[in-house]
């Protein structure tokens, strides 16, 4: 998957809520930093990716970084996507640097 695709797809998928999963450790990263799942969709929807995604062989899905700023502060996403799957998963979220 080439990175303009991947993108795509987050985009698009994070367009529908129901279409980010968010893993527990996702979760418990983002509530020990103060970080909204709302916080997390508008980087989804509005974000960049930080470099070309990576093929996860153990995990059978691609997997990218995409950061942005929302309400004010920059957070990066690590999120993955199963091939033929029609959602995007949230593995981690954490405040990055400027």
């Amino acid at each position: 998957m080439t990175a303009a695709q991947f993108l795509a797809n987050v985009q698009d998928y994070a367009r529908f809520h129901h279409m980010v999963m968010i893993t527990d450790h996702a979760l418990e990263r983002m509530i020990e930093r103060d970080i909204t799942r709302r916080m997390v969709i508008k980087v989804l929807e509005k974000g960049t990716l930080a470099a070309d995604p990576k093929w996860s062989a153990d995990n059978a899905n691609w997997e990218g970084k995409v950061t942005g700023t929302t309400a004010g502060i920059r957070l990066s996403v690590v999120c993955a996507i199963r091939e033929g799957a029609m959602t995007v998963t949230v593995v981690t979220a954490h405040k990055s640097a400027r």
